[in-house]
């Protein structure tokens, strides 16, 4: 694994952390972001030679398992209303509880691909592509979440 690919990940890792605890205005961006990060995990993975169907599903599945956190941390965020506009705020919680997930994935990942005996191309300089479909579902079902708690919101944050 090359330098280059620590920072990237770990650029990307303190990024979301910082962006699940700082209030941020809610806006349409936070509904076509994760699935922005879904098309490029998707293109990269597609980019591999010899990726097969199992491998796909490792990657889906670790979407679908990404989402059902996101949802979870999504009960745990902060709505509130200042000044007519509406913000967003993560807690220490929902960090935790992400923070908590990635053992999760990486057994998730590893014990799938073992049991359905697909190669392991997601090393070396490919290891951040399950991480791109797992983030871009927790982003979605946390914001899948909030939708739901505030569903009046939801639909002016999609018309801004």
């Amino acid at each position: 694994m090359d330098m280059k690919t620590v920072v990237i990940g770990l650029l990307i890792f303190l990024v979301v952390i910082r962006a699940q605890l700082r209030s941020r205005q809610l806006s349409s961006r936070q509904f076509f972001l994760p699935l922005l990060v879904l098309l490029f995990g998707m293109y990269t993975a597609a980019s591999i030679g010899g990726i097969a169907v199992g491998d796909w599903i490792v990657l889906f599945t670790g979407t679908v398992l990404g989402v059902a956190v996101g949802m979870v941390q999504g009960k745990f965020v902060r709505v509130f209303e200042q000044n007519g506009t509406w913000f967003i705020a993560g807690s220490l919680a929902s960090v935790g509880l992400w923070l908590a997930s990635i053992p999760i994935r990486f057994g998730l990942k590893y014990g799938m691909s073992a049991l359905i005996a697909t190669p392991d191309l997601f090393s070396g300089d490919n290891f951040m592509v399950p991480f791109l479909f797992s983030i871009a579902g927790l982003m979605l079902g946390r914001i899948i979440m909030v939708s739901m708690r505030y569903p009046k919101q939801a639909l002016a944050w999609m018309n801004n």
